[in-house]
């Protein structure tokens, strides 16, 4: 059987960003798997090392944004009206901006314009 063991908080060392409001974060894995990265509620998308350092940090130009995830070689965070970008996980460099979702209660199978 196994014991909880609790938390222990440590402050990162975040440089001027420190007094940003971080809404999510996420640890990276496998070959990222030294780092965590946060993301400010302005789109700042930041990566911070095994010893609490702020490694780097981009715009991720969503603001406000909201929810962060990865895997093994991507960082992923989402903003408003749906949008999401993905980021290479281990310098942060922008991939791809996906397409927005298409509105709620648009049925696209039915669209004249399609259909031309």
């Amino acid at each position: 059987m196994t014991c909880p063991v609790p938390l222990t908080a440590r402050s990162g060392i975040l440089d001027n960003h420190m007094e940003n409001c971080f809404c999510d974060v996420t640890c990276g894995q496998g070959s990222s798997s030294n780092y965590i990265y946060v993301i400010t509620r302005s789109g700042i998308l930041c990566q911070i090392n095994k010893t609490r350092l702020l490694e780097r940090w981009v715009d991720a130009n969503l603001s406000p944004a909201g929810c962060l995830t990865g895997d093994e070689s991507h960082v992923f965070v989402g903003g408003a009206q749906g949008t999401i970008r993905m980021f290479k996980a281990l310098n942060l460099q922008i991939l791809i901006t996906l397409p927005r979702p298409h509105s709620l209660g648009l049925d696209i199978a039915r669209l004249d314009c399609l259909t031309a």
